[in-house]
């Protein structure tokens, strides 16, 4: 499975192992990954995609916004930096994924 901009997955290893990520990036056969906790958008972690478990969840409107550099935290409505974050529902980690 190709690894797109917007796409949900999980990490398989390093100290982040099981945590949920948010593929900003990707670059050959490395992906930059984000949480918006521990790893945010100034400084997203840097992997290879064979430590990824890719997922067939995409947050589109989120990839849009990453495609053209748009403000990430507004609302359809709202200006920047008025404090009304839009939310994103990662799915749960599937059972038996290690």
């Amino acid at each position: 499975m190709e690894v797109q901009i917007g796409q949900v997955v999980y990490s398989k290893s390093g100290h982040d192992k099981g945590d949920a990520l948010m593929v900003f990036s990707v670059e050959g056969e490395y992906v930059y990954l984000v949480d918006g906790r521990r790893r945010k958008l100034e400084k997203p972690k840097r992997k290879k995609t064979m430590h990824i478990q890719p997922t067939s969840y995409i947050e589109e409107e989120t990839a849009e916004k990453i495609r053209c550099k748009a403000y990430l935290l507004d609302t359809p409505g709202s200006a920047p930096g008025s404090g009304t974050p839009s939310t994103v529902r990662i799915p749960p980690s599937p059972e038996g994924l290690w």
